[in-house]
C-alpha cells in the first residue's frame, strides 16, 4: 500500500489505496506455488492463514471508508442475522436449510445497508459449525446403526440417516447424495458383483490381449515415452525385510505401504479397514508394510514406541492398542497401550529415550515429507500412490487391480512387478 500511494502521489488515483491491501499476499502465494508446497508446507500454511486475516482486513476498510452512505435499519436487520447464525451454531443445528435461508437474508440486509455485501460471506463463514470429522460423532452413527441392525424398521432407518448425515460436517457434506461416490463393489447387492469387477475375494476377469485401438505396437527394446509423475506419486524406498515391518508372504505379488501417524484421529479408521484385507494377506497375495509418518514430538514418540515394542516382538499389538485410542496420544496413553499390549513399560520407555530408533523414524518421515499436511495416512500399492478415501472396498480393489497387471504383465511374457526385497 505504502508503495501504490508512493507512485500514486496525491493524484486521482490515489483514492484506490484500499483495493491494494491484499496483493502484497497475494503475490507471495503466487510465487511460493512456483516453489512448490513440498519445499515449504509450513510456510505455505502460514500465508494461507495470513491471507485470510488479510482479506478480511480489506473487506472491513472498503466497508468503513468506501461506504457512500449507511442504511442503518438494514445494518440492524444484518447484526440480527449474524446474531442468528451464531445462535444455531451454538445451539448444535447441524441441518443446511436454516443457515442457507439466514444466510441469503442476512446478505440481502448487508447489501442493502450501502456496505460491501461480500462481508457478510465471510462474517457467515466464521459463524458457521466448520469442523473435521469428529470420532465421538462415528461413535454415536456406529452405535445407532447397531441399534437399527437389531430392529431394522422404517423408524430405525430415519434415525440411521439423520445420524449418517450428522455426522458429516457441513463443510464436508456433498451437494448431491447418491452412491455414485462408493467404488464398483459398493453398488451391488450382496452377493453379486458386475462382471470383471473386483470384490474382496474375487480377481477381475482378464480380457484377451491383443492390438489396443489407438496404440500403435513398438518394436522390442523401445519404450513408449511418459512424462515422469509428479514428486511422491510413486515409491522413492524399496522394501527392506530387515527393517521393515511386514504382514504377510514376503514374497507377496502386490505390497500394500502405509505410512502413519499414530497421533492422526483418524488411525483406527484405517486400522479396521486394513484388517478387512485379512483374506488377501491370508492367502499370500498381498504383503502389508508399516512405516512412520512422524513429525510433531507425539508423533515422533508413538513412532519410537513401536519400534521399542518390535524390540520385545509385541510391535503389532501396540499398533492396534494405539490406534484404538480414543483420546490423544501422548505420554500417559503410550503407557497405558503399551501396558494393554503386554509390554515391558519401563524398558519400553528405556528405548524411547535413547533414540535408538531415531533415525529409522526419521528416514521413514523424509520419503513423504510434504505430502500431507493433517496426518492422514500416504498409502502405496506396488509402489504407486493411492488416492481419495482409504476404505476395505478401495483397498482392496486397488489390491485386485494391482493383482491382475502382475498377471496380465506376466502372461505377457514380461517379469512380474518389481518387489525390491533387501
Amino acid at each position: 500500500m505504502c508503495l501504490f500511494l508512493l507512485v500514486a502521489g496525491g493524484g486521482p488515483s490515489a483514492h484506490a489505496w484500499g483495493t491494494v491491501i491484499s496483493t502484497d499476499t497475494a503475490f507471495a502465494i503466487g510465487m511460493l506455488a512456483l516453489i512448490g508446497p513440498k519445499e515449504a508446507p509450513r510456510l505455505k500454511l502460514f500465508l494461507l492463514a495470513f491471507a485470510v486475516i488479510d482479506d478480511i482486513s480489506a473487506l472491513v476498510v472498503i466497508a468503513v471508508f468506501y461506504a457512500e452512505s449507511l442504511n442503518l435499519v438494514a445494518l440492524a436487520v444484518a447484526g440480527l442475522g449474524l446474531l442468528g447464525v451464531w445462535y444455531l451454531q451454538r445451539a448444535g443445528v447441524w441441518r443446511v436449510l436454516p443457515y442457507l435461508l439466514l444466510g441469503i437474508a442476512t446478505w440481502y440486509a448487508v447489501y442493502r445497508s450501502g456496505v460491501h455485501a461480500t462481508i457478510a460471506g465471510v462474517l457467515i463463514a466464521l459463524l458457521m459449525p466448520i469442523h473435521t470429522v469428529r470420532s465421538r460423532d462415528l461413535e454415536r452413527t456406529n452405535e445407532i446403526f447397531r441399534l437399527f441392525r437389531q430392529t431394522p424398521a422404517p423408524g430405525t432407518a430415519m434415525v440411521a440417516r439423520e445420524a449418517l448425515a450428522f455426522s458429516i460436517p457441513l463443510n464436508r457434506r456433498p451437494v448431491r447424495h447418491g452412491l455414485h461416490h462408493l467404488p464398483a463393489g459398493g453398488r451391488s447387492r450382496p452377493g453379486r458383483r458386475s462382471p470383471g469387477r473386483p470384490g474382496p475375494d474375487r480377481r477381475p476377469v482378464r480380457l484377451p490381449h491383443g492390438p489396443r485401438p489407438g496404440r500403435r505396437d513398438l518394436p522390442p527394446g523401445r519404450p513408449l515415452l511418459a512424462p515422469a509423475p509428479p514428486e511422491g506419486e510413486t515409491l522413492r524406498r524399496p522394501i527392506d525385510s530387515h527393517c521393515d515391518h511386514i504382514v504377510g508372504d514376503i514374497h507377496a505379488p502386490v505390497t500394500l505401504i502405509n505410512y502413519a501417524d499414530m497421533t492422526y484421529e483418524g488411525r483406527w479408521r484405517l486400522m479396521e479397514a486394513l484388517k478387512g484385507m485379512a483374506p488377501l494377506v491370508e492367502k499370500g497375495k498381498v504383503r502389508l508394510v508399516l512405516r512412520h509418518m512422524a513429525y510433531t514430538p507425539e508423533a515422533i514418540n508413538a513412532a519410537l514406541a513401536l519400534e521399542a515394542a518390535n524390540e520385545q516382538g509385541r510391535i503389532w499389538p501396540m499398533h492396534d492398542a494405539l490406534a484404538e485410542l480414543r483420546c490423544d496420544v501422548d505420554d500417559h496413553t503410550i503407557s497405558q497401550a503399551a501396558a494393554k499390549a503386554g509390554l515391558d513399560v519401563d524398558e519400553l520407555w528405556s528405548r524411547i529415550t535413547s533414540e535408538t530408533d531415531g533415525a529409522k523414524v526419521t528416514d521413514d518421515g523424509l520419503d513423504v515429507e510434504g505430502l500431507q499436511e493433517d496426518g492422514s495416512p500416504v498409502v502405496y500399492v506396488n509402489g504407486r500412490r493411492l488416492h481419495g478415501l482409504l476404505n476395505r472396498w478401495t483397498l482392496t480393489e486397488a489390491a485386485n487391480e494391482a493383482l491382475a497387471e502382475v498377471d496380465r504383465t506376466t502372461a505377457d511374457g514380461g517379469p512380474p512387478a518389481p518387489q525390491a526385497v533387501h
